[in-house]
């Protein structure tokens, strides 16, 4: 408001238009700038404003998508509790394939470490 009172216009924002000022006004620092006509930028920011409301609308049907799918597999996992199990209940997150094949590898290193052990043992023996 400073501004207006000493007579000096308010700086305007890239992309603002003001609507107080004459569409043939020059820039008061003596340099012309030019720009395409009014209706041009506005039609282009219409058009950058629709392509990001069509990502907004995009994303928001993922969202959705991705939330219907969490709502079946917690219901699943309901459906899959059983109530009588006594002490905490685990639930993983990995496929039972997956787990299996880790555990499998667990014993393996488990299996060569003893036997590492064992031969060790033998060997300071004799």
């Amino acid at each position: 408001m400073a501004s207006d009172d000493q007579g000096q216009p308010p700086e305007e924002l890239p992309g603002q238009q003001s609507m107080f000022s004459s569409a043939d006004s020059a820039p008061s620092n003596g340099k012309s700038r030019k720009r395409g006509p009014v209706h041009l930028k506005g039609t282009r920011s219409l058009e950058r404003l629709r392509d990001r409301i069509e990502l907004a609308v995009k994303e928001l049907n993922r969202l959705k998508d991705e939330n219907h799918s969490l709502h079946k597999e917690v219901d699943a996992m309901k459906s899959r509790r059983t109530e009588s199990v006594d002490g905490t209940p685990v639930a993983f997150t990995e496929s039972p394939a997956a787990l299996r094949s880790k555990v499998e590898l667990f014993i393996k290193v488990i299996d060569s470490y003893i036997d590492g052990e064992e031969s060790t043992e033998t060997e300071s023996e004799d």
